[in-house]
C-alpha cells in the first residue's frame, strides 16, 4: 500500500485502467493554470461568435476549475453554471468563489447532467478540448442532449483541434515534467494522426512511492467536415473558426 497523501487515488488508478475520471482528480489537486491572457481571449472569442446577451444563462461544460466562468462574471455575465465531473476541481473552483453568487457549480457526469437541466440555457461553451474526449460513435449522442438543454435560440461555442492544421504542422511527440511537493507529475502527447487521435500517457513519479503510470486519455480528432456532420445530425447549424494560436485548436459554434 503506498503511503503517499493521494494513495488511495493513486492505488484506484492502478488497478483499475479505464477510471480516467480518477485521473483528473490527481491533476487537478495541483494542474497549472493556463495564463490568464489565453483565458481571456477564449472567452472573448465565445462572446462575440455567439452574441452573448446581459441577462443570457450560460453552462459551461467541463468547467474545471471555472477560470472560463470567472472571467465571464468579470465581464457581467451573472446567470452562470459550470459542471465538471472531478470533486478537486470544482473545490477550487468554489474555494475561488468564496462568498460570492452568480456561479452554480454542479458535479456530474455531463450526459446526467444534460438530461435533466436545472434550467435551459441561451449558450453552452466547453473549452480545453472536452468535446474531444468523446470518439465519433458518442459524441452525436452527448451534442443532441446539449440542444435539448438549450433555449430554441441557443448556441454552442466549443474548442476542438484543428486537424488539418495538426497534419500540415505534424508535431513531434512532445514531453512535459510538473514538480509536486518534491515528486514529479510526467504529462506526454502522443499524435497518431493517422488514427485521428492523441494519446496522453502521464506517470507520478515519487521520491519515496516509486513511479506510477495511469490510464491514457484519449483526445479524438475530426475535420470539419465530421463536425459538420455532427452539427446536422443533432439539429444544428455550425460555422467554425480557426485560430493562429501555438496549440492547433478551432473554435466551433453550432445554433438552432
Amino acid at each position: 500500500m503506498l503511503g503517499h497523501p493521494w494513495a488511495e487515488w493513486i492505488n484506484g488508478m492502478a488497478s483499475n485502467p479505464d477510471d480516467i475520471k480518477r485521473r483528473f482528480e490527481l491533476w487537478f489537486t495541483f494542474a497549472p493554470e493556463e495564463p490568464a491572457a489565453a483565458t481571456e481571449d477564449a472567452v472573448t472569442a465565445f462572446v462575440d461568435a455567439a452574441a452573448l446577451r446581459p441577462h443570457d444563462a450560460i453552462l459551461d461544460l467541463g468547467c474545471g476549475t471555472g477560470r472560463h466562468l470567472f472571467a465571464l462574471q468579470r465581464l457581467g455575465y451573472g446567470a452562470l453554471c459550470g459542471v465538471d465531473f472531478s470533486s478537486s476541481a470544482l473545490a477550487r473552483a468554489r474555494e475561488r468563489l468564496g462568498e460570492r453568487n452568480g456561479i452554480a457549480f454542479f458535479m456530474a457526469d455531463f450526459k446526467d447532467f444534460l438530461s435533466a437541466p436545472p434550467r435551459l440555457f441561451d449558450a453552452c461553451c466547453s473549452f480545453d478540448f472536452t468535446l474531444s474526449l468523446y470518439p465519433r460513435e458518442q459524441l452525436p449522442s452527448l451534442l443532441a442532449l446539449i440542444k435539448k438543454a438549450l433555449t430554441p435560440a441557443g448556441r454552442l461555442f466549443f474548442e476542438v483541434w484543428d486537424y488539418e492544421r495538426l497534419c500540415n504542422e505534424k508535431p513531434q511527440d512532445a514531453r512535459n515534467e510538473y514538480a509536486v511537493a518534491g515528486d514529479v507529475w510526467v504529462y506526454e502527447a502522443k499524435y497518431r494522426l493517422a488514427e485521428k487521435r492523441i494519446v496522453f500517457p502521464a506517470q507520478f513519479q515519487s521520491k519515496t512511492e516509486g513511479t506510477v503510470c495511469f490510464p491514457d486519455q484519449v483526445q479524438y480528432l475530426f475535420s470539419v467536415e465530421e463536425l459538420t456532420e455532427m452539427a446536422e445530425e443533432a439539429g444544428f447549424s455550425a460555422r467554425f473558426h480557426k485560430t493562429d494560436a501555438p496549440f492547433p485548436r478551432m473554435y466551433g459554434l453550432f445554433s438552432h
